[in-house]
C-alpha cells in the first residue's frame, strides 16, 4: 500500500539531510517504491498495508533519529486522505475572494482537544484564518499589503503539540500524484473557526 510521510523538524543548514539520504535510509526500513518529493522532507513509499499508522509513523522516526541524531516528526497520510484533505472546503468563498497570500495544511498527529480547538479560535485575525477538521488544520495566511504571505507561526508552540506544515499546493500536488480523485461532500463551510 502507498502511503506518503511528511517529516518535521529535518536539520537544516550545514547539517541538511539530503533527499537522497532520506529515501536511502526508508529503504532500510524495508520500504519499497521510496520516492521523495521537493526537499522539504516528503516521502512517498510502499509497505504492507497498516491498521493503525501510529506506531509506523513512531518507528520511521525512532529509525531517522538514530541515524541522523535528530528527533524528527512523522506524519503519515494515505492516498485516499491526501485527497480527502485537498478536497476539503474548509473556509467561506469571501474568505478565499479576500485571500491575498497562501493556504496551509498542518498536520497533526490526533485530533486537537477541546482546549487546543479553543486556543486556534482565539489566533483567528485579519492575518489569519484557521478551521481544523480531524488531523489537519487549514489555514489562511494573508499578508497587509498584498505581499508574499509568510509562512504560519509556529504551531507546535500555539497548541503544544507536534505538527508539522505544508503548502495546500504541496498537498493538492501529492494528493493527484499519488490519490484517487475525490470530490467534495460538502457546500462551502457554513461556519468558519
Amino acid at each position: 500500500m502507498r502511503y506518503v510521510a511528511f517529516l518535521s523538524r529535518l536539520p537544516v543548514g550545514p547539517q541538511a539531510v539530503s533527499m537522497d539520504t532520506l529515501r536511502k535510509l526508508f529503504m532500510k526500513l524495508g520500504f519499497l517504491d521510496v520516492e521523495p518529493y521537493l526537499d522539504t522532507g516528503n516521502i512517498a513509499f510502499e509497505t504492507r498495508p497498516v491498521g493503525v499508522i501510529g506506531p509506523l509513523e513512531a518507528q520511521i522516526s525512532r529509525h531517522l533519529k538514530n541515524h541522523i541524531d535528530a528527533d524528527i516528526w512523522t506524519f503519515i497520510r494515505t492516498p485516499e486522505e491526501l485527497a480527502r484533505i485537498s478536497a476539503h472546503e474548509a473556509f467561506l468563498r469571501e474568505e478565499l475572494d479576500s485571500n491575498a497570500g497562501a493556504t496551509f495544511i498542518v498536520f497533526l498527529p490526533e485530533p486537537l482537544s477541546a482546549r487546543a480547538e479553543r486556543q486556534l479560535r482565539m489566533q483567528r485575525s485579519p492575518s489569519d484564518v484557521l478551521h481544523a477538521k480531524g488531523t489537519e488544520i487549514y489555514w489562511i495566511r494573508r499578508t497587509a499589503d498584498g505581499g508574499a504571505a509568510t509562512p504560519p507561526p509556529v504551531i507546535t508552540e500555539l497548541l503544544e503539540t507536534r505538527a508539522t506544515v505544508r503548502s495546500a499546493r504541496t498537498v493538492r500536488v501529492l494528493s493527484e500524484k499519488y490519490g484517487p480523485v475525490v470530490r467534495s461532500s460538502s457546500k462551502q463551510a457554513e461556519k468558519s473557526p
